[in-house]
């Protein structure tokens, strides 16, 4: 016995499902990846180079912005509001609002709970030169996002992923916090004992 179900039908169907999903894929993968090299070019200071990035990553959101797969471009979103984030706050000394970056509440909060390992890296390279007032930016930066944070509390189902983003954001915080007490603490220590070397040096000029 044989039956009539639209066999070819389906399979066409299917195939076309199949080539649109895997085309939203390339795309959300070539999204991960400008905004990957966006970050990159913010630490290394090449400013105009990352913004192109960013602008890269935006046209490429905006031209899948109507796809029925749209739910596939989620982790691209939230790779882009890092990379959009990083940038206004090391250039612009802003953190952008959600409707600045043009993405939805999912990838903004996660985004913005990643953007701390970032800013984290930051604050390290800015203690490296020496410059404190900038490190001490980089770290309220951080502690600001971790305060707005506290008050969002929602299960998986309506926030996915987002406890597993505010912990990691909290370790990076204490993590910092420590590595910039230590750094103050050893800074503090080296101008004090050369403050005492020139005292000293001084004194036997004057002997």
């Amino acid at each position: 016995m044989k039956v009539d179900i639209g066999t070819d039908k389906i399979i066409a169907e299917l195939k076309k499902k199949e080539r649109e999903r895997e085309e939203c894929n390339q795309v959300a993968r070539a999204i991960v990846r400008e905004c990957s090299l966006a970050i990159n070019h913010i630490h290394c200071k090449e400013f105009e180079k990352s913004l192109e990035k960013i602008k890269g990553a935006k046209e490429l959101l905006g031209k899948n912005a109507g796809s029925r797969y749209i739910d596939l471009l989620n982790q691209a979103k939230q790779e882009y509001c890092e990379a959009f984030a990083l940038y206004q706050i090391v250039v612009n000394g802003k953190l952008p609002a959600k409707a600045e970056i043009g993405v939805e509440t999912e990838p903004y909060l996660t985004g913005l709970c990643d953007c701390s390992g970032e800013l984290r890296r930051e604050m390290l390279a800015s203690l490296m030169k020496k410059d404190l007032k900038r490190a001490q930016y980089y770290f309220d930066m951080m502690d600001a996002l971790h305060q707005a944070m506290l008050p969002i509390r929602f299960t998986n189902s309506v926030l996915p992923g987002f406890r597993v983003k505010q912990d990691v954001l909290r370790k990076q915080l204490e993590l910092a916090r420590s590595e910039l007490f230590q750094a103050m603490l050893g800074f503090r220590c080296w101008r004090n004992a050369r403050k005492q070397k020139l005292t000293i040096a001084y004194g036997k000029q004057k002997s």
